[in-house]
């Protein structure tokens, strides 16, 4: 059994993830519940590609389908750190662009440890579980100080 690809790490992080998409559309505002629906949406498209096809992850190689769908997170994430009225997006952004660049190094250099390549695009999910709760009880926090504040800018940032 390798380690690195343990059934429990999936199972833990896809409890965390819907416990968190639970609570944030029971207590969060629209970037909340953006953020978790994205991760949500990222683990169970993995989970049946992987009942489909019976894949596993490969450590040797950059698998395409990965990298795809770590790119389109990362586009969501973006998309919504462009429009929230809130600051821990970027954070969320910030972290899966670590994932995609992780990949990218793994298809440029053939000698990036499999362990390493592995820590890059998978550690950074730990750390976006932890940014939305706490954007979660932040959000709380401010909605109990301060009242109902508008969860999205009225335009994008930069426009």
């Amino acid at each position: 059994m390798n380690p690195l690809q343990s059934t429990y790490r999936d199972e833990f992080q896809l409890a965390a993830i819907v416990l968190l998409a639970v609570l944030s559309w029971y207590r969060g505002g629209g970037p909340e519940r953006a953020s978790a629906a994205t991760m949500l949406a990222m683990f169970l498209v993995d989970r049946v590609r992987r009942a489909l096809f019976d894949t596993q992850i490969d450590l040797w190689s950059t698998d395409l389908w990965y990298f795809s769908l770590d790119l389109a997170v990362l586009v969501a994430f973006f998309a919504i750190a462009l429009r929230a009225n809130r600051m821990y997006p970027l954070a969320l952004a910030a972290f899966q662009l670590v994932a995609v660049c992780a990949h990218l190094a793994r298809s440029l250099v053939e000698s990036v440890s499999p362990i390493a390549y592995f820590v890059m695009y998978v550690t950074p999910s730990y750390f976006q579980l932890i940014i939305i709760g706490v954007g979660l009880w932040a959000h709380r926090r401010r909605v109990s100080q301060f009242g109902d504040y508008r969860d999205w800018r009225l335009r994008p940032a930069g426009a």
